[in-house]
């Protein structure tokens, strides 16, 4: 894929992202596993494409005190009880609440008690649960000793955009076919909740998908982290401070030829890099006020750098 077809992408699959980044970075071959492993690990976001729609829930943040909660037995009891009627008649050290939403920070919580809207096209993952789950799978199947698939009991969920705090979080639902058709058509509607459960995986028709807009974020940290690394971008850096120095050289050359006691200069006319320095620092304590130095850590450096550029000027004396 060309870098002006890549314009006009929306989103790229796992292959054509690693494809694509295999090409820009030098040096580096970038695989399917390399992608995944980067969306696992938070690095590069990842996104889902929904080829037909599917059905979903709007998540709803509540505080502890107004989340949806329910009293079940524990864990344990449930496992050694086989009588129906176990919790009506459960003590009370066999119970506890059991918040059905998704805790999502201390005191706060998301459930998903809406009516079920239908969603298509892309979005994100903000790796919460399932939808991490599966990514995962995908990533430890492509290791030769690592087959075993994990589970996730929380659901699979999707964000509009995840670089976005305010986005909204969905929890995605299945159509289960009832026992007896005639209920879709008679007392239960197509839509009755009771038709739907929530998805611990995604649809076998969707597609794992890397927006380009998250490819264009992604390469952009390598440039923020690296130095200059072609020979234009260098030349460009050097000719930048080659003209520093040579307009500093020649301001201090300027102060010397205002000097009527051969102060800044020596017995061949060169320019001494010392006084200079120092009558620099004293036009910055006039202008900017006492305590100039301490406060502009770069004026330590005064002394070596105003001697570099002097020396530039003195070779052409």
């Amino acid at each position: 894929m060309t870098k002006k077809l890549f314009k006009f992408k929306e989103w790229l699959t796992i292959a054509e992202a690693a494809n694509h980044l295999s090409s820009i970075l030098a040096n580096e071959t970038v695989t399917a596993t390399d992608i995944l492993e980067l969306g696992i690990n938070g690095h590069l976001q990842l996104s889902v494409h929904f080829r037909t729609e599917i059905c979903a829930k709007l998540g709803i943040i509540k505080s502890r005190d107004k989340a949806t909660k329910f009293r079940t037995l524990k864990f344990f009891s449930k496992l050694a009880s086989v009588n129906p009627d176990a919790l009506q008649n459960a003590k009370e050290e066999d119970l506890e609440w059991v918040y059905s939403g998704i805790q999502i920070g201390n005191d706060e919580f998301m459930d998903f008690e809406g009516e079920l809207i239908r969603l298509s096209d892309t979005w994100d993952l903000p790796m919460w649960a399932g939808e991490k789950t599966y990514v995962e799978n995908l990533y430890y199947s492509q290791k030769a000793d690592m087959h075993e698939e994990l589970i996730n009991l929380h659901g699979v969920f999707v964000c509009a955009n995840k670089n976005d705090e305010s986005s909204s979080i969905y929890k995605l639902y299945e159509f289960i076919k009832p026992n007896d058709q005639s209920e879709m058509v008679g007392n239960r509607p197509w839509m009755d909740e009771r038709n739907f459960y929530p998805l611990d995986n995604f649809p076998s028709d969707s597609l794992l998908v890397v927006r380009t807009e998250n490819i264009r974020k992604f390469e952009q940290s390598f440039k923020d982290q690296e130095p200059p690394s072609n020979s234009k971008e260098r030349l460009h850096q050097r000719i930048s401070n080659q003209s520093f120095m040579e307009a500093l050289g020649l301001l201090s050359k300027i102060i010397a030829e205002y000097d009527s006691d051969n102060t800044y200069t020596d017995a061949n006319g060169k320019l001494l890099a010392l006084p200079i320095s120092q009558r620099v620092q004293s036009e910055a304590n006039k202008l900017f006020g006492g305590g100039y130095k301490e406060k502009h850590s770069g004026l330590s450096n005064l002394n070596r750098v105003i001697s570099d550029a002097i020396a530039t000027v003195n070779r052409e004396i």
